[in-house]
C-alpha cells in the first residue's frame, strides 16, 4: 500500500519567545517493512541550523534559531510504502533467554515497568491460557485489550502508568502501548513503543499520531501489535519512532524562553495515493 501523509504542528504564544534547540522525529524508518518514496520538512520561522541525525536506530532532525518568535510552525509530509505482514509465524516461548551476543541490544527494551499485583495477574492468566507460546500471548493480550477497554483520544500528556489503564478499562493509544510494553517485559519479551501514523479511511483528515507495540521474536524480528485495533500491524501502519523509552518517540521535544502561555494545533491527513485525485 502506498501511503501520503501530512503532519502540520504550530505552536502559537502571547509574546515573541526564544527557542532552544528543538528535536522534531517526523522522518519514518527505513526497513524491510516500509520504503520511503519522497520526505519534505518546512519550519517556519526558517531555522539558522538543521541538520539530520540518528537517535536510537531513529532519524531526527535537529533545528536550532536565534530569533524571537510568536509562532512555530512544522509541516511534514511523506509518501511511504508499506509491505507489513500482518501474518507470521514463530514458536518463541515466554521467558525464553535471549541469546548471548543479542540479549545487551535488548536490554533496554526488557526493563520492567512498574504494575499493581491485578495488573500483573492479568498477564499471567493470558500466559497460562496460551499455554506460554509468545505469540499467542501478545495476540490474546491484544485483542482482550481492544475488546475489554474503551479507547479515547487524549492528545497530550505522557501514557498513564500500566496499573492506572488496567483500573480504568481504558486510555488512549500510547496508553495501551504502555500496557502491552509492561506485560511482555514481565514475561521475558523484547518489547518497545512505537509511533507513527495508521491509515484509516472512515477518518478522513481527524487522523492523528498513533503508537503501537512492537516485540522482538528471535525467529521473525520486531513485530507490531496495535491494541487499538486488536490486530497485528499491518500495510496501513507507518511506523516513524521506536524505542524503549516513550519520550523518545514525542514528534518535536524542546524548550524556550518566554512565558509559558502557548496553544498547540495539530493536523494528521492520512490518504492512499491510489485514491487522492
Amino acid at each position: 500500500m502506498i501511503l501520503h501523509v501530512t503532519h502540520r504542528t504550530e505552536y502559537h504564544y502571547p509574546e515573541p519567545v526564544l527557542f532552544a534547540p528543538h528535536t522534531l522525529r517526523f522522518y519514518p524508518r527505513i526497513d524491510s517493512h516500509q520504503e520511503l518514496i519522497s520526505f519534505s520538512l518546512a519550519i517556519d520561522p526558517s531555522p539558522d541550523s538543521l541538520f539530520a541525525d540518528s537517535q536510537h536506530g531513529n532519524a531526527i532532525h535537529v533545528a536550532s534559531f536565534s530569533e524571537r518568535s510568536r509562532r512555530l510552525a512544522i509541516r511534514a509530509e511523506m509518501t511511504v510504502s508499506t509491505q507489513r505482514e500482518s501474518q507470521f509465524f514463530s514458536s518463541w516461548q515466554l521467558n525464553a533467554p535471549y541469546m548471548d551476543l543479542l540479549f545487551p541490544a535488548m536490554r533496554p527494551c526488557l526493563e520492567p515497568i512498574e504494575m499493581d499485583e491485578a495488573t500483573l495477574e492479568f498477564g499471567r492468566a493470558i500466559a497460562r491460557e496460551v499455554n506460554y507460546n509468545a505469540l499467542a500471548f501478545v495476540e490474546t493480550l491484544t485483542l482482550r485489550i481492544y475488546r475489554e477497554f474503551q479507547k479515547y483520544p487524549r492528545l497530550r500528556g505522557l501514557p498513564h502508568s500500566p496499573s492506572q489503564t488496567f483500573r480504568d478499562k481504558q486510555g488512549s493509544c500510547r496508553d495501551f502501548t504502555v500496557l502491552q510494553m509492561a506485560l511482555c517485559r514481565a514475561f521475558g519479551l523484547a518489547a518497545r513503543f512505537t509511533s507513527g501514523y495508521h491509515y484509516d479511511e472512515v477518518l478522513g483528515e481527524n487522523h492523528e499520531l498513533h503508537a503501537w507495540l512492537e516485540v522482538y521474536f528471535p525467529d521473525a524480528g520486531w513485530r507490531g501489535f496495535d491494541a487499538s485495533y486488536g490486530a497485528m500491524a499491518g500495510d496501513k501502519h507507518i511506523a516513524v519512532c521506536a524505542s524503549a523509552y516513550p519520550e523518545l518517540t514525542a514528534p518535536v521535544t524542546g524548550s524556550y524562553w518566554g512565558t509559558p502561555e502557548h496553544t498547540l494545533e495539530t493536523t494528521v491527513i492520512v490518504e492512499e495515493l491510489s485514491l487522492v485525485r
